[in-house]
């Protein structure tokens, strides 16, 4: 029997361009835009920011949420070519990090040479390796243009992936414990410095909890990928210039799949299904703030046929149902470029795909940042 080799550097890659990538996304939604948590109940998996369910009662309600699920298949579209628009200083920041955590902590290196991980596709053991952050810190500053960037990124928690061939190459990969021992992530940066004649300066706290899990098979005739993403924080962040200043703070929670539930892709001849659920929220929400958010549930009624056509959408057949609540919509992708999108009761409208993912909200994007993951990989 074939085995895959998993070396503890590879998962430490892993869990730190993943760390980078959510942090930065989320920072950004967090001192921007916020998601609607309306109280409809509780993220799976226990998340902080309870979610209420989604608007699916018009066209126009059902594009806000294929403009968010549109980022989602964008990005499972093409996972060879994520890439996270990680900023140079902070890649640094990262990298220097994974080599030696210079200003604190330690990274263990842990690996079994037989593990039984309970994959869905094998009952063999495989070789398991990777990483354990211990309070692993890196700690810069850095002056340009009259600003002053202070700035500490603090990793806790463990990383593994092996694989295994049993009719076929399987893959497990995780990052965290499980609920009682997530991968901890925390981030501060402070800024200072002057503009105009007025000082200002800011500063911004951001730490969350990362659970994540992938198994997935591929075989000659297809794929089937399950994974799980959990993202639970908290931040705060205050900021003063010309001696007026406020300040905010929240909650915010993402989910895709659930450890009971995980998100599937399968891919076969006859096309692409995706079934599962997903979810995020921040609260309180950001007065302003123009974000759609809730937790949904996708299934695949017909399968999902790539488009070649270069029409810019992923797929030039299929349908998907979306559904939250007691309502639903349908999704049809066609060879043209265009979603045909269809309320529960209602008309049919037909938009492109590429308004179909411009619809998605601004802060949307950072609950599919966990699908960078499956790039890192």
């Amino acid at each position: 029997m074939k085995r895959k080799q998993w070396n503890a550097r590879a998962a430490r890659s892993l869990m730190l361009s993943s760390a980078a990538a959510l942090t930065l996304l989320l920072g950004a939604c967090g001192n921007d835009d916020g998601d609607d948590g309306d109280g409809g109940g509780d993220t799976p998996g226990g998340g902080s920011v309870s979610l209420g369910n989604a608007d699916l009662s018009s066209p126009q309600a059902v594009q806000a949420q294929v403009g968010t699920l549109g980022q989602l298949l964008t990005t499972i579209s093409t996972l060879d070519a994520v890439a996270t628009p990680v900023p140079t200083a902070a890649a640094r920041s990262i990298a220097k990090a994974g080599e030696a955590c210079p200003d604190g902590g330690e990274f263990q290196d842990v690996a079994e040479a037989s593990k039984n991980v309970g994959s869905p596709f094998t009952n063999q053991a495989m070789p398991v390796s990777g990483t354990r952050a211990v309070n692993c810190t890196y700690a810069n500053r850095q002056s340009q243009g009259g600003q002053n960037i202070e700035y500490s990124v603090k990793l806790n928690g463990l990383s593994e992936a092996g694989g295994i061939e049993d009719a076929g190459s399987v893959l497990y990969a995780r990052v965290g414990e499980g609920a009682n021992a997530p991968f901890e992530y925390e981030f501060d940066v402070k800024t200072s410095g002057s503009a105009g004649g007025q000082n200002f300066s800011s500063q911004t706290e951001l730490d969350f909890d990362v659970g994540y899990r992938l198994d997935s098979k591929s075989t000659n005739s297809g794929s089937d990928s399950r994974f799980s993403l959990l993202l639970d924080g908290d931040y705060e962040t205050s900021a003063s210039s010309g001696g007026q200043g406020g300040s905010a703070s929240g909650d915010f929670t993402s989910f895709i799949g659930t450890s009971e539930a995980p998100f599937k892709i399968v891919s076969a001849s006859d096309g692409v299904r995706i079934e599962g659920r997903y979810g995020f929220g921040i609260s309180p929400v950001p007065a302003g703030a123009n974000c759609t958010s809730a937790s949904l549930a996708v299934e695949t009624t017909q399968p999902l046929v790539p488009d070649t056509s270069g029409n810019g959408s992923p797929y030039g057949a299929g349908i998907i149902k979306l559904s939250s609540g007691s309502t639903s919509a349908t999704v049809q992708f066609n060879n043209d470029g265009t979603v045909t999108l269809t309320p529960q009761g209602g008309s049919a409208t037909t938009i492109s795909y590429a308004e179909a993912v411009a619809a998605a909200a601004p802060c949307a994007g950072f609950a599919f940042a966990g699908i960078a993951f499956l790039g890192a990989l």
